[in-house]
Order: structure tokens, then C-alpha cells, then sequence
């Protein structure tokens, strides 16, 4: 049997064919990363647990990724992923700079733009982040730097391989099938927050005015788009104001850049996170 956890996102209001998709809950965690031999993550050294070797994760994200893009088509929406569409270059271009100053530098990470309203980013923890039109028309080339950071930040530190590993463990504990449908939990989303800032400012994007991005998520709170699973993440303010503070504390590694060796540094040590430690 494969485990693959599905898509988790930055952005929650999950859509299909206009109908919101309530969050599916996770089996409860039996046996956490202390209940098990130490591996430490290569990005900023904390323990974890992930059984899932890494082209594993690709593979099967691949075929989850090319499910999930058909049945855009099937819905009707439009996919892009070429071409001389002015949302894509634009959206490529950022992600592209964000991309090669990350930890996935190596590895051929795309973009795909589905055109719908929806202010949603997500990834499965493949080679794909998957960005709506809704979300990248709305924001600034310094907040969609912010959101590509995050995103890759995910894959990166192998989020969605962690859920997918407690639930392989849950689902042997339990001798039934657990539930793959997996949700990130609030330790992981302040990981990616900062590890994806880190990103966007060493691609040369303006990090202070990107943590505005929670401030207008906040002003668009009633607006169905923007339905949010408070009880899983950080709220709005909470998010702006850590990222605000992560701002400062980043500030003052960042002026000591004047070559690539100082950008490789800054990757494995810096305010944020420390794989070094």
C-alpha cells in the first residue's frame, strides 16, 4: 500500500467545483518523535519523525499533483503552466528567485497558476506548489515572495512526510487504516513561516512589508474566499506580529551579505533557525 498524505496548504479554503471542503481530522497521535530513535531535520536541527524516503515523497505527490490538475480541467478551471499568460511570468519570475535561494535549490521545483478565485497556495511535499489566481492577484511581488517561501519552506523541511509518517505509525498501531488526509499542525506552520522569510529575503524581496500579509488576510475575514481553520494555525495577528519580530531578528544577519558563501551560511545559521546548534 502507498501512504501519501494529501495537500496541505498555506491558505485553507479548500474548493471543489465552488463547494468549501470542511477539514478532515487526522487519527490521534499514539507515538510521537520521542517515542522513537532521533533524526534530526537538516534545516533547523529539531527532531522529527519521517519514514518517508525523499523520492517516495516525489513520486507519489507527482501522481497526486496530476490528479488534482485534472480535475481542475474536468471543473472547468484553467491550468497554466507556460506560456506568455502575464500571471504566470509574473508568479514564475517571484517564484523562481525565491526557489534558488532556498534549500531546494537543487531540485526542479515549478509553479503551476490554476486560474479561480480562491486565495489559496498549497503543496503536497513533491515538486509542485500550486498557487489560485485569487491569491496571487491580490498580493504584492513582496507578500507572493513571503507565500512561495512558505510553501517551499514545507517541502523543504518535509512536512507533509511527517504527517504521513504518524499516520503510518498510527494506522500499524491501530491495525486499520488511518486518515491521510493531514492537516499542518501549528509547530509546523511557524517552522515555514520562518524558514520561508529567510528565503524571501535572501532572494531580495522587502520582508517587513511582506509580513503584512496577515494584516490583510485579517481585513478579508468575512469574505467566504478567505475561510480560514483557525483552530489548526496561528490566527491573523498572531502570525503578523511573529513575523514582524522574525523581521528584526533577521535584519542585522542580513547586511553582513556580500557573497554566495555568505548566503549558504546564512541557510544553514541565522537568527531564525540553526542547523549548527
Amino acid at each position: 500500500m502507498r501512504w501519501l498524505p494529501v495537500g496541505i496548504s498555506l491558505y485553507f479554503g479548500l474548493v471543489a467545483c465552488g463547494v468549501t471542503v470542511e477539514p478532515l481530522r487526522t487519527s490521534n497521535v499514539l507515538i510521537t518523535p520521542k517515542d522513537l530513535p532521533p533524526k534530526t531535520d537538516i534545516i533547523t536541527n529539531r527532531p522529527q519523525l519521517n519514514l518517508i524516503p525523499r523520492a517516495i515523497q516525489t513520486e507519489q505527490a507527482g501522481e497526486a499533483v496530476y490528479e488534482q490538475l485534472e480535475a481542475y480541467r474536468q471543473a472547468g478551471l484553467k491550468v497554466i503552466t507556460g506560456g506568455e499568460d502575464r500571471r504566470y511570468r509574473r508568479l514564475k519570475r517571484i517564484f523562481s528567485e525565491v526557489h534558488r535561494k532556498s534549500h531546494m535549490s537543487d531540485e526542479p521545483l515549478t509553479a503551476i497558476l490554476v486560474d479561480t478565485a480562491m486565495f489559496q497556495a498549497y503543496t503536497k511535499g513533491g515538486l509542485d506548489v500550486i498557487f489560485y489566481t485569487g491569491l496571487t492577484e491580490r498580493l504584492t511581488d513582496d507578500e507572493l515572495a513571503l507565500v512561495a517561501g512558505h510553501e517551499i519552506a514545507h517541502i523543504a523541511a518535509g512536512h507533509v512526510a511527517e504527517q504521513g509518517s504518524r499516520d503510518i505509525v498510527n494506522t500499524a498501531s491501530f491495525g486499520r487504516q488511518a486518515a491521510l488526509a493531514a492537516f499542518y499542525s501549528i509547530d509546523a506552520e511557524v517552522e515555514a513561516d520562518r524558514i520561508g522569510l529567510v528565503y524571501a529575503a535572501l532572494a531580495g524581496y522587502d520582508i517587513r512589508s511582506a509580513a503584512g500579509l496577515w494584516d490583510k488576510l485579517e481585513r478579508y475575514a468575512g469574505n467566504t474566499h478567505f475561510n480560514l481553520f483557525v483552530d489548526t494555525h496561528p490566527s491573523h495577528a498572531a502570525r503578523s506580529q511573529m513575523l514582524a519580530v522574525y523581521s528584526q531578528q533577521l535584519a542585522p544577519a542580513l547586511e553582513t551579505i556580500k557573497t554566495d558563501a555568505d548566503i549558504d551560511r546564512l541557510l544553514k545559521c541565522n537568527p531564525l533557525y540553526c542547523a549548527e546548534q
